[in-house]
């Protein structure tokens, strides 16, 4: 059975964009017992390398790649900065998965 979480990025980081890697690492508490993880950008409108560094590629592709890790509702800047270090492994917003996991 898989434990689903879906995080508004947003509301977590109470109004403000995330940009530094100790917001990336706060975030990435909240994963833990979970194995299928959806960030909703939703009102985010840009976020730090150092952030997005950390949250998707020191945690998810190099400590936790057995993880399901997904976005949505990512701007054209969120999407391009996530999408530009990750090459097309994140790239393109996934939306539809939104209620698919609320659902599950």
């Amino acid at each position: 059975m898989e434990n689903k979480i879906v995080v508004h990025i947003k509301t977590f980081f109470e109004g403000h964009d995330p940009i530094s890697r100790s917001e990336g690492r706060q975030l990435c508490q909240m994963f833990e017992g979970h194995n299928d993880i959806l960030l909703d950008f939703e009102g985010v409108t840009e976020i730090g390398h150092s952030f997005y560094h950390e949250v998707f590629i020191v945690w998810h592709r190099y400590r936790h790649s057995n993880v399901t890790l997904n976005y949505c509702n990512a701007g054209d800047k969120v999407n391009f900065m996530i999408g530009m270090t990750l090459n097309t492994e994140y790239a393109g917003d996934k939306s539809d998965l939104h209620d698919e996991i609320l659902q599950g």
